[in-house]
C-alpha cells in the first residue's frame, strides 16, 4: 500500500491541526493588562485570524477572538481609570489649592470649606485661617508646586498625597504644603474623597499657618 493512501486515524496526532502560534501571543499579550500589551494583543489576534483563513489546517480562532475581546475590555477599562485619575487625582494635585486660597482671600469661609474633606476643622477655624492668611501675604495670586522639595505619601500609601506648593500673594511668594485626601478605608473598598486634608502656610518669621489648626 502506498504510505500516502493510508488513513490516518482520528485523533492521532497526524490528525490534529498545528495551533497558531500568534494566536496564543495575541492572549499573552492581552493578559498582559497594561496598555501597550494589552493595545498589541487584539492586533496579533486580528493577524491570527487572518493566518488562519488563509491556512485552514491552522487552528486557534477561538483563542485569537478571545484575546481580541480581552485586550480591548482591558484597554476600554486602563483609558477609564487613566482618565479618571487625571481628572480626580493629578489634576487638583498639579494645581494645588487654588480653589481654596480664592476662597480665603475673598474671605468666603463655606466655599474655603467645602475644599476640604468633611470633619476636617470648622467654620470659625476657617474664618482665622483666611483672615491671617490676608493680613500677612494680601490677596491670592497664584500657585504652582515647588519642584526643588519633595512630596510624601501617606504611610499607607492609599489616603492622601502632600505636596509642596508655592503661592504668590501680592506681598510676595510664599512656600506652602498641601495634602490632598484620596480614599477612606473601609472594611470592602475604600471610599473615594478626593479634597484637600490640610494646608500649611510655612512663616519662618511669624510662624506657620494651618488649616486645620493644629491641635
Amino acid at each position: 500500500m502506498n504510505p500516502a493512501d493510508e488513513v490516518t486515524p482520528p485523533g492521532s496526532p497526524r490528525s490534529r491541526a498545528a495551533i497558531d502560534l500568534w494566536s496564543v501571543a495575541a492572549m499573552i499579550c492581552s493578559l498582559g493588562m497594561c496598555p501597550p500589551t494589552t493595545l498589541i494583543g487584539p492586533v496579533l489576534g486580528a493577524w491570527s485570524l487572518r493566518r488562519q483563513a488563509r491556512m485552514p489546517e491552522l487552528r486557534g480562532r477561538r483563542v485569537a477572538i478571545g484575546a481580541i475581546v480581552i485586550g480591548m475590555t482591558f484597554t476600554m477599562l486602563w483609558v477609564t481609570g487613566l482618565t479618571w485619575w487625571q481628572a480626580s487625582v493629578r489634576g487638583p494635585v498639579k494645581d494645588g489649592p487654588v480653589a481654596a486660597l480664592q476662597a480665603a482671600s475673598n474671605d468666603d469661609a463655606q466655599a474655603f470649606l467645602a475644599q476640604f474633606e468633611t470633619g476636617r476643622g470648622d467654620e470659625e477655624q476657617a474664618r482665622a485661617f483666611t483672615r491671617q492668611l490676608s493680613e500677612r501675604f494680601g490677596r491670592f495670586k497664584s500657585m504652582s508646586i515647588d519642584e526643588s522639595r519633595q512630596g510624601t505619601v501617606a504611610p499607607d500609601g492609599q489616603s492622601a498625597i502632600e505636596t509642596p506648593y508655592l503661592a504668590k500673594f501680592e506681598r510676595g511668594e510664599v512656600p506652602l504644603r498641601a495634602s490632598f485626601a484620596l480614599f477612606a478605608p473601609s472594611s470592602f473598598w475604600p471610599d473615594p474623597i478626593l479634597l484637600w486634608r490640610s494646608i500649611i502656610v510655612e512663616d519662618a518669621e511669624r510662624g506657620n499657618l494651618s488649616y486645620p489648626a493644629a491641635p
